[in-house]
């Protein structure tokens, strides 16, 4: 038997802006949050969260959760695709006002298939070399969900009824997206969700700010593999090492550089200042869901100091 917390919609393009009206209408319908896009073209001729609309739906007690899609299989771009990606999202967070802290489900909005999942791990990686791994949400069918949570490359998990084959809800779900028929309310067509979890990674959740992770740190660090060359995944110590090749990036504040990575390790040479770039040749994902960049020499910096450069 699946319990259900609360009972919510999710929409894209609006035949309206008459966000007023939406609230009213799902107040009425007890649905008690939306989930909406972190996207740039912006409702109601596009599919993107406004700040304004953010507002209305919260001031009317209506809950407001995230998703990020481009194409239906967009993910396949891995790892390139998600740093756009989570870059996108971040910044439309910023910009429409809506906490900082909260996390995105990354849309594979297509029937999942094996050959898939590896492009969507790096996909999902790539999200979380920008945001950290805590913020990291997945949208999928059965398979999707079931192969992302087994593996670990995301923490939040919405699982559409779509390409679910009679299997039901999967345990790691903290939504389920039930019913994608024609629901109309407010005069907006609707897929009918169901949270699963008291925290789905609604924005209420992360008004104060997110709870910081407790840090485990693995001990002994993998030895140093700093040698300009891509290498092969491993897994050693509890800390994920991932193939990357060198790539740019610009400090968003001033950021030192670690031996070792973790947060009380020794500077090692002068900081990167805000706005300087810098190569790294791979990242590492440790226990605590932070991600760490590796230059050349073997310094580590923080991976959420920093976005993509050319």
């Amino acid at each position: 038997m699946v319990t259900v917390y609360a009972e919510g919609v999710d929409y894209s393009h609006t035949p309206h802006s008459n966000w007023n009206a939406i609230a009213s209408a799902l107040v009425a319908g007890d649905y008690r949050f939306a989930g909406r896009y972190a996207v740039y073209d912006k409702s109601p001729n596009g599919r993107g969260v406004t700040a304004e609309e953010y507002r209305t739906l919260t001031n009317r007690g209506i809950d407001v959760f995230l998703y990020y899609e481009e194409t239906t299989s967009w993910m396949l771009g891995g790892w390139d695709a998600g740093v756009r990606a989570a870059t996108r999202a971040s910044d439309v967070i910023s910009t429409e006002t809506m906490p900082s802290g909260m996390p995105v489900y990354y849309s594979h909005d297509i029937d999942p298939e094996s050959q898939h999942f590896e492009a969507i791990d790096e996909c999902l990686r790539g999200c979380a070399s920008i945001v950290g791994f805590d913020r990291v949400g997945f949208y999928g069918g059965w398979l999707g969900v079931d192969h992302v949570s087994r593996v670990g490359t995301a923490k939040w998990f919405c699982q559409t009824i779509a390409w679910q084959y009679g299997r039901g809800v999967h345990p790691a779900a903290h939504l389920h997206q039930y019913n994608t028929g024609t629901n109309v309310v407010g005069g907006v067509d609707c897929d009918f969700v169901a949270a699963l979890q008291r925290r789905y990674g609604g924005a209420k959740e992360f008004l104060d700010g997110p709870t910081p992770p407790v840090p485990v740190y693995a001990d002994p660090i993998p030895p140093d593999l700093s040698n300009g060359k891509p290498f092969p995944h491993i897994d050693a110590f509890g800390i994920v090492w991932l193939e990357a090749t060198p790539r740019r990036w610009k400090a968003l504040k001033d950021t030192p550089r670690k031996q070792r990575a973790n947060d009380e390790a020794e500077e090692v040479g002068p900081p990167i200042k805000k706005g300087e770039r810098a190569t790294f040749i791979y990242s590492v994902a440790m226990p605590d869901g932070s991600t760490w960049f590796v230059s050349k020499a073997g310094s580590r910096c923080r991976a959420d100091a920093f976005v993509p450069s050319a």
